[in-house]
């Protein structure tokens, strides 16, 4: 395996962490994949839509140096050290979201941000969907995000907080989530100083040089490594743009159509990377 001077920016759900291993965490073809990539001169960073907390779990179990893109291009951690903090102007997000309350039917918002791992609500989330994200959670195993679950913590934040990154949740059934996507589409073009991202039941919203490509290119100018070096490899909306802007793009085969059209190679596994090494 040829990996000196090579990058891997790898997505975490349904990407490294499939098929799932809800006590190992990871795949062991894809941890042993990972190992061998970085021993041989290789460099990993984990580009996911999830907060600096379990990027961090997932780099103890890596047992490897590895670098971290979160909260879907929001922050950037090179070598434990920071080099990209990108938040929201709290004003201006909380004219928007009264704004999308106005317009749409959504039922709740979870944040991520500098001094909260993950916000969620409690009241507002409404009976029928907290029972169903407890068991949710309970369900993810070793994949559960620790959250707050706090009204009054979730406004305060709002007003306060170095926000990273909100999730407009609005709900589950098919139909929804088919209002959620047009509802996303809408969000492109009334706010363009924003960043949207469709995520089935909801929609992952950041600044609007907050993407996963944007960060991946921040990344590789840092390191002074050439854009061919790298291969980014995702399954869902937000790793579109990966796979858009970089040429080594790997999509899992269990993604939808619509996704896997805008990567080059298709895969079943993290680990497969290796034969186009």
């Amino acid at each position: 395996m040829n990996a000196q001077g090579k990058v891997i920016a790898t997505d975490l759900d349904g990407t490294l962490f499939y098929p799932k291993r809800r006590f190992r965490m990871i795949e062991t073809g894809n941890r042993l994949f990972l190992r061998k990539f970085i021993d041989q001169g290789g460099r990993v960073v984990l580009v996911s839509g999830r907060n600096l907390r379990y990027l961090e779990k997932v780099k103890k179990r890596l047992k490897r140096p590895v670098d971290a893109i979160g909260c879907n291009g929001a922050f950037i951690k090179v070598d434990n050290q920071f080099i990209k903090k990108s938040h929201m102007n709290n004003q201006r997000l909380l004219k928007v979201l009264d704004d999308m309350y106005k317009r749409y039917k959504i039922s709740g918002i979870f944040i991520m941000s500098e001094e909260h791992n993950f916000i969620v609500p409690k009241q507002e989330f409404g009976l029928f969907n907290r029972f169903g994200y407890f068991f949710y959670q309970l369900w993810q195993g070793i994949y559960k995000e620790k959250t707050i679950k706090k009204d009054e913590l979730l406004h305060d934040a709002l007003k306060h907080d170095k926000i990273y990154k909100i999730m407009i949740f609005f709900g589950p059934s098919k139909k929804k989530m088919i209002y959620c996507y047009n509802a996303m589409n809408e969000m492109i073009k009334l706010y363009p100083d924003f960043a949207f991202a469709y995520n089935g039941p909801s929609i992952e919203m950041s600044n609007s040089n907050a993407t996963k490509a944007l960060a991946v290119k921040q990344y590789l100018d840092y390191l002074k490594i050439k854009h061919d070096n790298v291969m980014v490899v995702g399954d869902s909306g937000n790793d579109i743009s990966m796979f858009q802007t970089f040429k080594n793009s790997f999509c899992m085969a269990q993604a939808s159509d619509e996704i896997k059209k805008e990567a080059k190679h298709i895969i079943h596994r993290v680990n497969e990377i290796e034969k186009y090494l």
